[in-house]
């Protein structure tokens, strides 16, 4: 709207990031699949503004310099390039790249059959497909109960949710409470136990009791979530610093030694999950600041 010729890059097949997954959140007085329709298709109307889907940029190096590394034929399409690589000198780099979950280490956690929490989401409410036909849900913070929900919401089963923490509450807690699955609090998985090379059960393990023998779980999917990491990849390639957050446990971009560009300035601007930040809110408002940063930078109003 400024008149900035913007190029917006999307890994995958669509635009929408998590909230084509986790929609429950509202934007603008809105839910967030009707603001986030409204504002591809702004996007789509707009002259200046070239979107690239299933298009990664690979690098960010000194002098502004990006590359984009485009799937155009991947699909069987009728193509006569399949994959372009992009070479593009930018003004600003604004990085939207989210953020990764972290696993848990337990024994034999490499087992087919044990996954990301957010993986298993992705599964069942994307494409309608469960991972699993029984799955123990462990998890670290609020986020994994997410999982345990859409899987209870698709009708599959969920043994046991497993909470490391002594004492948790929240709206995705209680909404598991209501719909009647099993929480267990200061627990975690002991280890892991296959049958025919795939995951066949669980052994928990009680924190206040280690050396107890746990319980029995037959299960063939574990769904694991250990909060959160700022993907913070194409900050680091220019010299960007990272920063430990001891608060939100984890290493997000050090605003103080960001990757400099062409005119020695920072020509990186980090927004969202890819800054640590954990809500719907703070990253839509944390966005708008980067944009008006990079604006001003460049000498153009927002």
């Amino acid at each position: 709207e400024a008149g900035a010729r913007v190029i917006l890059v999307e890994q995958t097949e669509r635009l929408g990031g998590r909230l084509l997954v986790d929609d429950d959140a509202e934007i603008d007085g809105k839910p967030a699949k009707v603001w986030l329709a409204e504002t591809v298709a702004a996007l789509e109307a707009m002259d200046n503004v070239t979107i690239r889907l299933r298009t990664c940029c690979s690098a960010a190096y000194d002098h502004n310099y990006c590359l984009l590394y485009e799937r155009s034929g991947d699909r069987g399409e009728a193509a006569q390039v399949r994959h372009r690589l992009w070479r593009v000198r930018t003004g600003r780099v604004i990085a939207a790249t989210g953020m990764i979950e972290r696993p848990i280490a337990f024994n034999y956690n490499d087992l087919p059959g044990v996954m990301l929490a957010s993986a298993v989401r992705d599964y069942v409410k994307l494409w309608g497909v469960s991972p699993g036909e029984s799955t123990v849900v462990y998890t670290t913070n609020d986020d994994g109960y997410r999982t345990a929900l859409a899987l209870h919401e698709a009708g599959q089963a969920v043994p046991l949710i497993l909470d490391s923490r002594k004492d948790v509450s929240g709206p995705l807690v209680e909404r598991a409470k209501e719909a009647g699955l099993k929480i267990q609090t200061n627990a975690g998985i002991g280890k892991a136990k296959a049958k025919r090379n795939k995951l066949a059960s669980i052994q928990t393990i009680d924190f206040d009791k280690p050396d107890a023998e746990g319980t029995k779980i037959e299960c063939d999917c574990v769904a694991m979530s250990n909060g959160w990491s700022p993907v913070i990849h194409l900050y680091s390639h220019s010299g960007g610093k990272a920063m430990w957050d001891e608060e939100a446990v984890m290493y997000r971009p050090d605003p103080a030694n960001p990757p400099r560009g062409k005119d020695a300035e920072g020509m990186v601007h980090v927004a969202g999950g890819a800054n640590g930040e954990l809500t719907t809110d703070a990253v839509v408002a944390q966005a708008a600041e980067a944009v008006a940063a990079a604006l001003s930078e460049l000498g153009m109003n927002g």
